[in-house]
């Protein structure tokens, strides 16, 4: 992910401090910070509606904009939990960071969101239908996401490990397409 976003101008990649190495490579210029959302423009506590692990940042038009949201859920994972972060996202109208000069808006049906889902001992058994429950949540949700008032216009889920996400894995190829095409298509 940082080396897709790092290689288009105008592009800003944040990342949650949990989700960093422990010493990031310098030139990945990441600081280790939270990614909060607002409901509103006011950056009080009981507008916080949630953190997310990855945000990118569209500079390349006059008031920075939100492009794209990637959460990493790899525990307790399930409907309710995939549902609860992608609403609470698509309610989101504002991410707001005290080292921010401004306010950058999320402006309704404008973000990628790319839920990445760890793949559990409960996933490998033999015979689990969890994976197949996970493609029609996919597809249910998209289907909603298409139908809502939300800041989300796209949805993604994708299932596997650490190594899954390697140079030349098929989980890989298909993120790095995905987030490739979405950027590729901003303004």
């Amino acid at each position: 992910m940082i080396e897709v976003a790092s290689k288009k101008e105008g592009f800003r990649l944040l990342v949650d401090s949990a989700c960093l190495p422990i010493d990031p490579e310098p030139s990945t210029n990441l600081a280790r910070q939270h990614v909060p959302l607002f409901v509103s423009e006011r950056k009080i506590a009981i507008n916080r509606i949630c953190d997310v692990d990855v945000l990118v940042i569209n500079e390349r038009i006059g008031d920075p904009i939100v492009s794209i949201v990637v959460e990493i859920e790899e525990s307790g994972i399930g409907p309710a939990k995939v549902c609860g972060k992608l609403l609470t996202t698509g309610l989101a109208k504002y991410y707001m960071h005290d080292g921010e000069t401004k306010k950058v808006k999320m402006s309704l049906n404008s973000i990628l969101f790319i839920q990445i889902l760890k793949r559990t001992k409960e996933m490998k058994a033999v015979g689990s239908k969890v994976e197949e429950k996970m493609v029609v949540l996919e597809k249910r949700v998209q289907a909603f996401v298409d139908e809502s008032q939300t800041t989300i216009k796209e949805y993604h889920l994708l299932i596997g490990e650490k190594n899954d996400f390697s140079p030349g894995k098929e989980t890989r190829i298909k993120f790095v397409r995905i987030l490739e095409q979405w950027l590729d298509n901003q303004k």
